[in-house]
């Protein structure tokens, strides 16, 4: 896929992006300067030593952190002039967040969790359980809509927390270190998952430590002290070694 794409038609793009942390001691640019776009269907991972900016970017362009300057686009949203209320509105929306911890609330079933978004909406509980149901199966998790938390694995509960974050048609996922707890097979399981969303038209940005991603995703952009330092298309030198 080609990620020299025009801004307007990009599912994620960010121009001159920066994002500086301000105390007593010191000031810091996590981002400095992050020019990037994203088309629809790409499957983005972002890797980078911690501390490199990786998790701000998906924090920024998940609209959970306001950004110092520059422009933040996700989807046809404004991401750095929308208020609160819209930028919750979005994560309920399009655009679905995943963490390493998943968030999860254990006194809720997996069912319940990853309904919860859909009831949030207002849409009604049998059509919001319906649709939390078809979300488990796509992840690999049918017949355990009614299991708690504590009852799954690590890998299980990560892919309840992809499917709440599935739930009612999402085209962007962001993650944060979705792999960080899990091990090689639950995190080539959960790639894969990805690989295949990307491959049925989501978009995928995920910053990570795992070079497992290497495999699966689309595209590499390195980050280091906050700046993009390479922009790799995965894609293409598969295709360039295949032919």
């Amino acid at each position: 896929m080609n990620q020299n794409v025009d801004v307007q038609l990009s599912t994620l793009s960010t121009t001159g992006l920066r994002k500086v942390f301000t105390t007593p001691a010191e000031t810091v640019a996590a981002l400095d300067g992050i020019d990037l776009q994203v088309p629809a269907g790409q499957f983005l991972a972002l890797l980078g030593a911690s501390g490199c900016g990786k998790t701000t970017l998906i924090n920024v362009l998940a609209g959970l952190e306001e950004p110092t300057e520059g422009e933040v686009h996700v989807l046809d949203m404004d991401v750095a002039r929308s208020d609160l209320s819209a930028l919750a509105h979005m994560r309920l929306g399009d655009v679905g967040v995943i963490f390493q911890d998943n968030n999860l609330i254990e006194e809720f079933s997996a069912l319940e969790n990853v309904a919860l978004p859909l009831v949030a909406q207002g849409m009604a509980r049998k059509v919001a359980r319906e649709a939390a149901s078809d979300a488990l199966a796509s992840v690999g998790l049918e017949g355990m809509e009614k299991r708690f938390p504590r009852l799954l694995s690590g890998g299980q509960q990560q892919r309840v927390g992809v499917a709440r974050a599935l739930v009612g048609g999402r085209s962007v996922l962001l993650a944060d270190e979705p792999t960080g707890a899990l091990d090689t097979d639950n995190s080539r399981a959960l790639f894969a998952i990805f690989r295949r969303l990307c491959d049925e038209g989501t978009t995928v940005a995920i910053a990570t430590h795992d070079p497992l991603i290497h495999e699966y995703a689309d595209r590499v952009v390195y980050l280091r002290d906050g700046r993009i330092t390479e922009d790799r298309d995965l894609q293409r030198e598969r295709n360039t070694v295949e032919g």
